[in-house]
């Protein structure tokens, strides 16, 4: 007894070993000495880019369970430490096995705080079922498929990005360059006062931006950075109608919308003999979920508790849009809530992004055509301005002559 004691101490005792090894190539920062390797500003930056390349880990991660079948999730994960030693996959990797050492904790606990909470609903339910890698297998559908609508909306806009960013340029030469110029060659001959119509027109507006130019351009970036935080966090008494009616916040109501209904499908599927309720699921993604989230899922559960047996029309909340609620409703009507919500998930990932490239095709061209117009409006201008500047010298020369 006393030798077999001994091995299993000192195998524990090597792969501890083992692990601070590994964990002291990590670039965090910190000093393999310290007590939590993983922990601070590297652990942060690795979490933030982490959130863009979890699909493609999750698939991977899959694939490995599936081509190894003896291993456990441990071993699986120890090689990305090692070869991923300053991606952020290896840096996480390091941090979970470092949790399920000092907790005993499950694979999906050790990710707390690392990933979404719709993530660790389906990997949490997937795990105690007994098959991590069905959970696995569907986040990397959900979220690779839900990526490439983001990916598709993100490049039709970037046409109208820049069509703003260029119309800004003008005015800055229009403003610091040409009518300064303008202003030298003539303002001696007729002031600006007494230009036409159009001339003082220009004149002002290259005044105004001369002179509150900077303070526009830093609302315009304090109002992109307030929608930016809104998106996520504001969920006051205009959130519903924004969501509806303004184009940027309808994107992310559909991106995020149709997220959660895919993340929710896999949560609820049938793994083995078990199923996840659809209440329970929400419970469980409840907690940890933004604001703008976790609003809609506490209106949901509440209509579940207002009605026990609702279908479809507990998601009648403002999540998703008009068709795709109708969709829930109708399939719903002949299918349990799981079934449903695989099969709306799987709709959702093949409409998303045609949907969001049709709006943010309107959104590129509402834009960039309106841009064209402003543009040339003061092409044209000019044109108009200086035939006021003729007559003006035409009647000074005829007044004097």
């Amino acid at each position: 007894m006393v030798p077999r004691q001994l091995r299993a101490e000192s195998s524990i005792f090597q792969r501890d070993e083992d692990m601070k090894s590994l964990l002291g190539r990590l670039p965090f920062g910190g000093s393999p000495s310290n007590d939590n390797p993983t922990a601070g500003k590297g652990l942060f930056l690795a979490i933030w880019e982490f959130k863009h390349k979890r699909g493609e880990f999750y698939g991977d991660l899959a694939g490995m369970m599936e081509a190894q079948p003896g291993k456990n999730i441990r071993e699986l994960l120890e090689p990305y430490v090692d070869r991923h030693a300053s991606q952020p996959e290896g840096k996480l990797a390091a941090h979970w096995l470092q949790r399920m050492d000092e907790d005993v904790a499950t694979f999906s606990d050790a990710m707390i705080g690392t990933v979404p909470s719709e993530d660790l609903t389906v990997l949490s339910f997937s795990e105690r079922a007994g098959d991590l890698k069905i959970g696995l297998q569907q986040l990397a559908e959900n979220i690779l498929g839900m990526e490439e609508a983001k990916r598709v909306a993100r490049t039709t806009l970037l046409t109208a990005v820049a069509a703003v960013l260029i119309f800004h340029v003008f005015l800055g030469v229009e403003a610091f360059v040409l009518m300064p110029r303008l202003v030298k060659s003539i303002g001696g001959m007729i002031p600006p006062d007494h230009w036409g119509t159009v001339g003082r027109a220009f004149y002002h507006v290259g005044e105004f931006v001369r002179g509150w130019g900077w303070a526009v351009l830093g609302l315009e970036i304090a109002a992109f950075s307030w929608i930016q935080w809104s998106f996520p966090n504001y969920v006051g008494r205009a959130r519903p109608w924004l969501d509806r009616n303004v184009l940027p916040y309808q994107f992310y109501r559909d991106f995020r919308g149709a997220g959660f209904l895919s993340a929710l499908g896999a949560a609820t599927a049938k793994v083995g003999t078990q199923v996840q309720t659809v209440p329970d699921a929400l419970e469980k993604m409840e907690p940890e979920s933004y604001p703008w989230l976790r609003m809609h899922i506490l209106q949901i559960l509440d209509n579940f508790e207002h009605e026990p047996n609702a279908k479809g029309e507990a998601f009648n909340t403002g999540i998703v849009n008009d068709n795709a609620y109708y969709r829930i409703v109708d399939i719903a009507e002949y299918n349990d809530m799981s079934t449903m919500l695989a099969k709306v998930g799987t709709i959702v990932r093949r409409t998303a992004p045609i949907e969001m490239q049709r709006k943010a095709t309107v959104l590129r061209y509402t834009v960039v055509v309106g841009v064209i117009l402003a543009m040339m409006a003061f092409y044209f201008g000019t044109f108009r301005m200086s035939d006021e500047f003729k007559q003006i010298i035409q009647l000074q020369m005829m007044m004097r002559g």
